[in-house]
């Protein structure tokens, strides 16, 4: 069965597994306001009030963050209701974000990883 949306950010597993990345509205603003988050992940879904927070706390520590499609947090990180994520490597960091902007220029990228 096939996903319904195009947009593939497996790269997420990938960090997840790897232990680089914090998932939760509240654990991600901690990540953020002691400086161990590098870039803020976003689920389109989240609440005013999650959004305002994690970038409220981005903009403090001046730290990137992207909002991403809807459910794209919890279906590639295997957790449900994951609204925040927030990367602690570096290395994955610039993975994703290069993921970001392919995406951003086209509709049918398959994968980013």
């Amino acid at each position: 069965m096939g996903r319904p949306e195009k947009n593939n950010f497996s790269i997420l597993g990938l960090c997840m597994r790897a232990g680089k990345l914090v998932t939760g509205a509240q654990a991600v603003e901690k990540s953020i306001k002691h400086g161990e988050g590098v870039l803020a992940l976003i689920d389109a879904a989240a609440s005013d009030g999650t959004k305002k927070a994690i970038h409220d706390a981005c903009e403090y520590m001046q730290i990137e963050y992207a909002v991403l499609p809807e459910g794209a947090l919890s279906r590639e990180t295997g957790k449900a209701n994951r609204m925040a994520a927030a990367v602690t490597d570096a290395s994955f960091a610039k993975a994703i974000k290069k993921c970001l902007e392919q995406t951003k220029q086209s509709d049918t990228i398959e994968g980013c990883i």
